[in-house]
């Protein structure tokens, strides 16, 4: 028995190294499954992508070596205006995420938002575009109208005339209200109103008044009728 021994201790440290080495002595299978690890956590910094569009974005990272799995807009209600730091041109990237300079994983799921406004106008290419309704109360019907259009917004294709009742306080042919009130969203798929004031009813002429000085003519008898005296 005292023999047998080392034959299977030498038995058993082969057993080992097969495991451990394939042919050539290079690692096993299971060294390249820590392998194919390691490639999947690898970390690569984020490009900057601000002020590009997202087909110039993507091929950024592509070429940073980014093997992208996801690269859509951004879920969360984010306003290119909200730090108020730079403009970007209409349809450029104004937020990423990952930011800029952060290490993320080769196997990119990556975030976006563009700007959508440009002057008075926001969500253009969305069913939410607007304009910021512009100030035309105490504006003659005329040039109200000339406002709106300046704006974008010409009444007849935008707005319902909406004469103002008796009791309002509003002059005749001038803008008294407005919806949306100004300096609001006037979402370009709504219509909105414009209150004017109605035509005041004509007044009657007033009565020619009688001048008590001057002295009443007699009657005159009918000139049928010869005169009698006595």
């Amino acid at each position: 028995m005292r023999r047998l021994v080392p034959i299977m201790l030498v038995l058993a440290s082969c057993s080992f190294s097969t495991k451990l080495t394939g042919p050539g002595g290079t690692s096993s299978s299971s060294s390249g499954t820590s392998g194919s690890t390691s490639s999947s956590n690898r970390q690569i910094p984020m490009p900057d992508l601000l002020g590009k569009t997202p087909e110039e974005a993507e091929k950024i990272l592509r070429s940073a070596g980014f093997e992208i799995r996801g690269f859509a807009p951004a879920t969360q209600n984010y306003s290119c205006d909200y730090d108020r730091n730079k403009s970007y041109p209409l349809f450029a990237i104004c937020y990423q995420r990952p930011v800029p300079g952060q290490l993320a994983p080769a196997q990119l799921r990556a975030e976006y938002v563009v700007e959508r406004s440009q002057g008075n106008r926001g969500e253009i290419g969305t069913p939410n575009e607007y304009i910021s309704m512009p100030d035309v109360r105490g504006k003659s019907l005329p040039e109200a109208r000339a406002m709106l259009k300046d704006a974008g917004l010409p009444v007849e294709k935008h707005f319902d005339d909406v004469v103002a009742g008796p009791h309002d306080r509003c002059e005749y042919d001038v803008v008294c209200q407005t919806s949306p009130p100004p300096k609001l969203r006037k979402v370009l798929d709504v219509r909105g109103t414009i209150t004017v004031g109605m035509k005041a009813p004509p007044k009657p002429p007033p009565a020619r008044p009688t001048d008590p000085t001057q002295p009443t003519q007699p009657a005159q008898p009918p000139a049928d009728k010869p005169d009698t005296y006595f």
